[in-house]
């Protein structure tokens, strides 16, 4: 499986959990997000 983060329309982040968690030496894909965009991701979406 592979995950793709997106950030105001632009591709910042591709790769399996994995890959992207160890990328941005992060626990999680929340904080991969944070580290990729510099912000939380919504709640309730």
């Amino acid at each position: 499986d592979r995950v793709a983060i997106i950030d105001f329309g632009k591709l910042v982040g591709l790769g399996s959990p994995k890959e992207l968690m160890e990328e941005h030496d992060s626990k999680n894909l929340e904080d991969v997000f944070l580290k990729i965009t510099g912000r939380k991701i919504l709640e309730g979406i």
